[in-house]
C-alpha cells in the first residue's frame, strides 16, 4: 500500500502539529484544514478521509454520552463511526501529567466528501468542549485506501 498523508490540529487555542505542506501554527480554536491529498490505492479500494477525534476526561456518564451520540454525532455522521474508550495522559498547559479516562471518535469518508466531513467535526468539537467541559480535542486526520463491501 502507498503511504497516505496525516496532520493533527490540537484544537484548544494553542499548538498546531501539522504533517502536511503549508500548514503552520494557530492560536485559535478554529484551524484551517490544509486540502485532502488523495492517496494512490491499488483497485478495489478508493481514497478515504480518517478522523479520529482524541477526546479526554468527562465522558464517563452512559446517558449524557448516549444522548451526544444520539444528538450530535449522528446528526453529523450519519454514515457512522466508531467510538472507543481509552486510557491515556496529557499534561497540557496546566503541567500536570495525569491519567486520563478518554474516548476515541473515528470517522472514514470518501475524500470527496472532506469538506463537508471538516465541517461537521469543528461542530463535533465544539459541541464535546460544550457538553463535556474540555480544554481540548486533539483532531488526528489522515488520507488513507478503503473499500466498504456490503
Amino acid at each position: 500500500m502507498n503511504a497516505s498523508s496525516s496532520a493533527l490540529r490540537f484544537v484548544n487555542g494553542g499548538a498546531l502539529l501539522c504533517l502536511l505542506p503549508g500548514c503552520v501554527s494557530a492560536n485559535s480554536t478554529r484551524v484551517e484544514a490544509p486540502p485532502a491529498r488523495a492517496a494512490v490505492c491499488s483497485p478495489p479500494l478508493e481514497p478515504y478521509v480518517r478522523v479520529t477525534l482524541y477526546m479526554g476526561r468527562g465522558t464517563r456518564d452512559a446517558a449524557e454520552w448516549q444522548k451526544f451520540v444520539d444528538g450530535v454525532l449522528v446528526e453529523h455522521f450519519p454514515d457512522g463511526g466508531s467510538a472507543i474508550e481509552v486510557s491515556g495522559w496529557w499534561e497540557g498547559r496546566v503541567g500536570d501529567a495525569t491519567e486520563k479516562n478518554s474516548r476515541m471518535l473515528v470517522m472514514l469518508h470518501p475524500v470527496s466528501q472532506r469538506e463537508i466531513l471538516a465541517r461537521g467535526v469543528e461542530a463535533v468539537i465544539a459541541d464535546i468542549k460544550e457538553r463535556f467541559g474540555h480544554r481540548a480535542v486533539l483532531w488526528e486526520e489522515t488520507v488513507t485506501c478503503a473499500l466498504l463491501s456490503e
